[in-house]
């Protein structure tokens, strides 16, 4: 699943629903794993109006190693 997020650096992410990885993919083709991410976690990140912000919250949350 590829999910839109508007930010000068980051293209969008990407979500594995078979193992559950998330991906980061940045403007400059740099590609970054996060590790296993929650679908209902997911979903909220999904729901939410600002992605980016939520991005960070499940980054400082830990629910993104």
């Amino acid at each position: 699943m590829l999910i839109p997020i508007e930010s000068k650096q980051i293209l969008f992410c990407s979500h594995d629903e078979g193992d559950g990885t998330f991906r980061l993919h940045y403007r400059n083709g740099r590609i970054q794993s996060l590790g296993v991410v929650d679908g209902a976690k997911l979903q909220e990140m999904l729901q939410d109006q600002n992605r980016y912000d939520a991005l960070i919250r499940l980054i400082q949350e830990g629910t993104i190693p």
